[in-house]
């Protein structure tokens, strides 16, 4: 690769359960291996899952104390980089959190996800994230740079949340003289590996399914000031028989963030066989 990516994001399921074990292996397979700024969210598998399901809810405590509260401390301030948390200590047996421990655009879980639960003397309120995601692009609204919006759950209704967020974002940001550029990424359903783009007034608003680990798929994104491209690709397994590359590209978007009318979304899939590509643009008109 003739340049090195900026940032490694991870949108989530960092571990299957939550346990100890399972992060210490993230960390060291991740966090202390890799040689690059990796900025990663929580899925329902960290935490979601595991609220009242877990002793003493030791396996949510456990990813939300270690991977946010103990390592943003250091590693948030390094990168200039604030956490939407707040901590109250009452006494040495009565302390609390509560936020949405969301940082910069990078959300959690999901941008409406809430829980509360109690672990051993600490109490959590995990609060939606959708609150601080408009004060993030409402700081944001004049500012011509690119928007990347990371979660891990993004289906059904809160897809819904999140469409109706973005395109109010934009039509009042419809006179600062620059068109918007902002993608939302994601990677819940482990199958999927897809970008579906919606025009929302007349800007064209990529949603990316980016793959998995479990499923070997990843996404890159290229952003320069006048080009932008999305390359998705599967990594082979070690075993795999007469493979000669370790990594294939299934293909490429080019210019991300092309153009469109306000009426039509487009539609394309990573798939492994590139004659199955099918890029289609269907009309749909978008209430936004």
């Amino acid at each position: 690769m003739r340049y090195p990516p900026s940032a490694l994001i991870i949108d989530g399921d960092l571990t299957d359960f939550g346990h100890i074990e399972q992060h210490k292996e993230f960390q060291n397979g991740w966090m202390i291996s890799f040689p690059l700024p990796i900025l990663a969210g929580l899925g329902n598998h960290d935490y979601e899952n595991n609220v009242n399901d877990c002793a003493f809810n030791f396996c949510a405590h456990t990813m939300l104390t270690c991977f946010f509260v103990f390592r943003f401390t250091n590693y948030g301030k390094n990168m200039s980089l604030e956490m939407d948390y707040r901590r109250h200590v009452k006494s040495a047996f009565d302390i609390a959190y509560d936020g949405s421990f969301a940082y910069s655009t990078r959300l959690n879980n999901a941008v409406d996800y809430e829980t509360t639960f109690s672990s051993f003397l600490v109490d959590w309120k995990v609060n939606s994230a959708m609150d601080f995601l408009k004060t993030e692009l409402k700081l944001l609204r004049d500012v011509d740079i690119p928007v990347l919006i990371n979660m891990h759950q993004c289906e059904g209704t809160r897809l819904e949340k999140l469409r109706e967020l973005i395109a109010e974002w934009i039509y009042e940001s419809r006179n600062m003289g620059h068109r918007k550029r902002v993608a939302a990424f994601y990677a819940h359903l482990h199958s999927m590996h897809e970008v579906k783009t919606v025009c929302m007034h007349g800007v064209p608003v990529p949603f990316v399914y980016v793959g998995s680990v479990p499923n070997n798929r990843f996404s890159m994104l290229r952003i320069s000031r006048n080009l932008s491209s999305l390359v998705g690709f599967a990594a082979r397994d070690a075993f795999d028989v007469g493979e000669q590359d370790s990594i294939q590209v299934l293909g490429e978007i080019n210019n991300f963030w092309g153009h469109c009318t306000s009426s039509s979304f487009s539609f394309y899939a990573f798939n492994d066989d590139l004659e199955k590509h099918v890029v289609e643009v269907m009309q749909k008109t978008v209430n936004s």
